[in-house]
């Protein structure tokens, strides 16, 4: 919503409304490039820039994201460009986004690891399931210490999601809860009324 003032002009508006237009399109060619998936553009665009209907805007965001798909697959293939192994991923990931020096990997996790390989499946991104506390998998090294070791304890193929998911120390597959939920502070009094609600 933009508020209108007498000496605010048409052009000024036909600009924002165009400004807007540009960066729908350019949202959706975008996804639809990185993830070659050009519905899934045109559907973003819409739901999350717009958030309502316009045939010239569906028209725009369509247009741009086969466009860019065309290009992206053209020029780049569907082959993934960076065609590294999982282990390569995984060190990467620790090195390069972490701060940390090497990777451990269990028995369990290097038979996993090996049977993904085997069945082709190796080019999944990777999803490392950690600590919130610290870039590395301990949760008493806080903040963003450096030179650590990351344990992989476990490794799961997420093949519906299209994910390699790496279990990381002591972290298990479960929603995230807070040190003390929300739960603990939540009762019925004799009187049967319930407290602690948000």
């Amino acid at each position: 919503m933009v508020n209108r003032f007498k000496e605010h002009i048409d052009a000024h508006f036909s600009f924002l409304k165009e400004k807007k237009i540009l960066i729908a399109s350019g949202a959706s060619a975008g996804l639809s490039a990185a993830f070659n998936a050009p519905l899934a553009g045109v559907m973003f665009a819409l739901e999350e820039i717009f958030r309502y209907f316009s045939p010239i805007i569906l028209l725009a965001t369509i247009v741009s994201a086969v466009a860019a798909d065309l290009v992206s697959s053209s020029i780049f293939g569907l082959e993934p460009i960076f065609d590294f192994i999982i282990k390569e991923k995984i060190l990467t990931i620790v090195e390069e986004i972490y701060g940390g020096a090497s990777v451990a990997y269990s028995p369990a996790a290097e038979q996993t690891i090996s049977e993904i390989e085997k069945w082709g499946l190796s080019d999944k991104p990777i999803c490392m399931a950690k600590t919130q506390y610290s870039l590395s998998d301990n949760p008493k090294l806080l903040g963003a210490p450096e030179g650590f070791e990351v344990k992989i304890n476990e490794v799961k193929l997420s093949n519906g999601a299209g994910f390699i998911v790496c279990l990381t120390g002591d972290i298990m597959t479960m929603p995230g809860l807070p040190k003390v939920p929300a739960a603990n502070l939540m009762d019925i009094d004799e009187e049967g009324n319930i407290f602690g609600l948000f």
